[in-house]
């Protein structure tokens, strides 16, 4: 994940020269560099509402599913 993330840094120009960080339990990271951390944290958000996203299109999937096989019998 932190390689997407320095590449995703480097495409928009913003200096990785500073990538050190600490572990943090709320966002996992924290960075040293005041930009970076900020666009960690957003890069953080948007990965987790992703992920949570993901995890609901798939049960709601798996229950329409459940429910076109409960309707044929």
């Amino acid at each position: 994940m932190l390689e997407k993330f320095t590449k995703s840094l480097a495409f928009i120009g913003i200096d990785t020269s500073n990538m050190n960080y600490s572990m943090c339990d709320k966002n996992i990271y924290k960075f040293e560099d005041e930009k970076i951390d900020k666009q960690w944290r957003s890069f953080f958000a948007f990965y987790r509402d992703g992920l949570r996203q993901g995890r609901i299109d798939t049960l709601n999937e798996i229950a329409a599913d459940a429910m076109r096989k409960l309707n044929e019998v």
